[in-house]
């Protein structure tokens, strides 16, 4: 008797400690679980941050301001209002009864982490097609203003600055080159 009794209580003493050690695991799983899934939310914070940041700048303000008869291409006005409108997705949270639950909730961070890098990636893309066709027509019509002028400007030397300007690509130098074109041309007139 005492020896079924010792090992009773023997087996007892490692069914308990079997049972300590595998919540202890579990536990130390479900910390683990937890620390990955704020992780992921630490890492969505920013990719968000970075999406909001990229929708309140000026580039993504002026090229949604942008009248389509200022760009080239039209369709890349349509396509960044359609990127516009997209929704964004739904918050996901860590908190979960179980590790299998915060490893799903880890997922759908993640999840929205990537759609928002995404999104700002492409969206910047928009951004700067919108840019680059402002850029273009600005060119052409720069380009056009050259043409037409051949010989009916007071000061070729307005011309050929003109030129260079459309060459580089400057916006700034072009602007400046297209007024004293027309101030020429306007001179040369009277």
């Amino acid at each position: 008797r005492i020896i079924i009794g010792a090992a009773a209580v023997a087996v007892a003493v490692l069914v308990a400690g079997g049972v300590c050690a595998h919540r202890a695991y579990e536990s130390h799983q479900a910390s683990v679980a937890r620390d990955a899934c704020e992780s992921a939310v630490a890492d969505q914070a920013k990719a968000v941050k970075a999406y909001k940041t990229l929708l309140g700048s000026d580039a993504t303000v002026a090229a949604l301001k942008t009248d389509a008869k200022s760009v080239k291409d039209a369709k890349t006005l349509d396509v960044l209002s359609k990127a516009m409108k997209a929704s964004t997705p739904k918050t996901v949270s860590c908190k979960a009864d179980s590790r299998p639950g915060v490893q799903d909730a880890t997922k759908g961070v993640t999840a929205n982490a990537s759609w928002y890098k995404a999104h700002t990636k492409s969206l910047n893309g928009l951004v700067n097609a919108v840019e680059t066709s402002k850029l273009d027509k600005t060119v052409d019509d720069a380009n056009a203003l050259y043409k037409e002028t051949d010989g009916r400007v007071a000061d070729d030397k307005t011309r050929e600055i003109l030129l260079k300007a459309v060459k580089a690509r400057d916006t700034d130098a072009i602007a400046k080159a297209v007024k004293e074109v027309n101030e020429s041309k306007a001179a040369k007139e009277k």
